[in-house]
């Protein structure tokens, strides 16, 4: 079967639409598998993804997918065709919705929970020229228990023309926690009710002159049978009329929904139940693990496995630790500890904000917390962090995983803002090993740092060649005490650039010496100037993978009483692309060549 234009798709008959439904989940499996990406979510969300194309008119009628990882038949219904080798690579199509990228996306995504406030944003503009569109969001169960969509719940008005696609697979990438959650999977509307409804409103609208007196009672009588046979609805209660739950894998069903909101003057809330990972067994049997799929992925120990080993190890001693995931419990490495101290584990689902003020509570309460999230996610928690935790001086421990780039998941993933927001927040330490043993090292003082300490780490294995070169774990470390030409100043995994540079330069006869950091925050800049001055460079260039405004390169030399040429090699006012870490690293000019390069200028 041939890839369909949209208006091809639009003639197709309900027969027709479930066989290409069924091309393109197997089109998505064997594309995905082959390469890497987001599979399980993808095929449960298939025939919703087709309907919406069929049913809207995109790009004029916005459709907006909350986490933009389930996308992938949203592309290829919009001649985005990939495949395993310009999916999610070094200019190919992202992972996720991206504006650039095509006109039918119109929001990019990338986190969690901000479809339905783009939706109203996009209906409200709609609303101000004059246009008759529709915003549509389609969102999982997961986001659905988010503080972000509950806010955006909240400022929804009968008037917006806004439907809502509630994806509910019963799980997200950890399985969904809270009180909401267990709401959804009770919500039950009886079908017998949901046909007197339209059978009602069909036979009286066709009464003449005596309709609309008619459809007042029968509204009424709707309303008496619902509340006495059928518990309140939550989102009708909010003026969202709500039609469900329904089979979301069922084309003919799927469309007779849409279809029947569409017909509807309000914003209309669609509960489509559909099997995260259907079309292929496997998958079906055990969505969590084909979340995501990857031949690339590590075999060996993670950071996120050893953090996780040596957080286990010291809650077997400290019953007063607890430990903290906001729904990432499998991708930082945390369902050990759970598996050990169910009782002092906790998700709270996709809610970063929510999550370190709940840290500074259990703190003030005598426990020891460990907040431990993405990098990327983080930066959702800076305002809790600072008013919650840092200002009241509670002891708690952020661990930070996945800390600079993070490959093929993109702009969106990348964790390169934590340093420059850290390095801000009074009383605060932070820690960035490039080793496991840099790792117990930086865990050792993190849990002895009354206040908030961070603890920051890539997503890689261990780095041997790091190790042999700084065998040793201290708060910096110095490759040789000789006089030098150029001091490298660098901290975590970037360290191994670094170095291999300087093996570059040295062949030139330029003497060159590595200062590594381990702790970022704070410094003791007596001592390092004393030690720079023993060294008497002629340049200092700061080697960062992280921010160039506000980062550690900036904080170093501010502090630094020192004179000569100084120079930070940094992001620098970009957001960096998608790709493997050798093509990320050349792309920012922070590879071993690039950065030899731009210091041969100088000597």
């Amino acid at each position: 079967m041939d890839f369909l234009t949209i208006n091809e798709l639009k003639k197709l008959s309900l027969e027709e639409t479930k066989e290409y439904c069924d091309f393109l989940r197997s089109y998505v499996i064997d594309n995905v598998t082959a390469g890497e990406g987001h599979l399980a979510s993808n095929l449960g969300v298939t025939e919703i993804s087709v309907a919406l194309i069929r049913l809207f008119n995109s790009p004029e009628d916005k459709i907006i997918y909350d986490v933009g990882h389930q996308s992938y038949i949203h592309k290829l219904l919009t001649n985005r065709i990939f495949d395993s080798k310009n999916l999610r690579t070094y200019n190919g199509y992202a992972g996720f919705t991206k504006r650039d990228e095509s006109e039918h996306d119109p929001f990019g995504s990338g986190h969690s929970s901000t479809a339905l406030s783009a939706a109203l944003g996009f209906s409200r503009a709609a609303t101000i020229k004059g246009e008759d569109s529709y915003s549509v969001a389609v969102i999982g169960d997961g986001a659905f228990c988010t503080g972000m969509t509950f806010e955006a719940l909240n400022n929804v008005t009968k008037d917006d023309k806004l439907i809502i696609i509630l994806n509910d697979n019963e799980m997200s990438i950890s399985k969904n926690v809270g009180t909401f959650s267990a709401y959804l999977n009770r919500i039950r509307i009886n079908s017998k009710y949901l046909k007197f409804k339209r059978g009602t409103k069909s036979t009286f609208s066709k009464v003449p002159l005596l309709s609309k007196p008619l459809l007042s009672i029968a509204s009424k009588i709707k309303t008496f049978v619902k509340r006495v046979f059928i518990k309140p609805n939550f989102f009708e209660d909010l003026g969202i009329e709500y039609l469900g739950p329904a089979n979301g894998n069922d084309i003919e069903t799927v469309e007779r929904l849409i279809v029947e909101a569409k017909s509807r003057n309000c914003p209309v809330l669609i509960h489509f139940v559909t099997k995260k990972g259907k079309g292929l067994k496997e998958a079906e049997e055990d969505p969590k693990k084909f979340h995501f799929v990857s031949s690339s992925s590590p075999k060996n120990k993670t950071f996120s496995t050893e953090f996780t080993t040596l957080l286990t190890e010291y809650s077997k001693e400290n019953e007063n630790t607890v430990a903290i995931t906001a729904a990432m419990a499998e991708g930082t490495g945390l369902v050990n500890f759970k598996e050990k101290f169910p009782e002092r584990f906790f998700d709270v689902g996709i809610c970063e904000e929510h999550a370190p003020t709940f840290a500074a509570a259990l703190s003030a309460g005598g426990m020891l917390p460990f907040y431990v999230v993405y990098s990327t996610f983080f930066q959702r928690s800076y305002d809790q962090i600072i008013h919650d935790i840092a200002l009241q001086n509670l002891k708690t421990v952020i661990a930070l995983d996945r800390a600079g780039f993070v490959g093929s998941d993109g702009p969106t993933h990348h964790g390169l803002f934590d340093v420059s927001m850290m390095l801000t927040v009074p009383g605060s330490t932070i820690y960035s090993p490039s080793t496991f043993e840099e790792l117990k090292y930086s865990f050792k003082k993190c849990v002895k740092h009354d206040g908030v300490s961070v603890l920051r780490y890539p997503k890689d294995a261990d780095n041997e060649f790091l190790s042999q070169n700084f065998s040793s774990s201290k708060d910096f470390l110095l490759d040789t005490k000789d006089t030098c030409d150029v001091l490298i100043v660098t901290y975590g995994r970037v360290s191994e650039q670094a170095l291999k540079a300087k093996l570059l330069l040295s062949k030139t006869g330029a003497k060159v010496s590595v200062l590594k950091f381990v702790k970022l925050k704070p410094l003791d800049f007596k001592k390092i100037s004393k030690l720079i001055l023993a060294l008497n460079p002629k340049h200092i260039f700061v080697v960062e993978e992280g921010m160039k405004t506000g980062g550690f390169g900036e904080y170093f030399f501010s502090n630094v009483d020192y004179s000569c040429h100084k120079e930070v090699f940094a992001i620098d006012e970009t957001f960096v692309p998608q790709g493997t870490l050798e093509e990320l690293y050349s792309h920012t000019k922070l590879d071993a060549k690039s950065i030899y390069t731009r210091i041969k200028k100088w000597i």
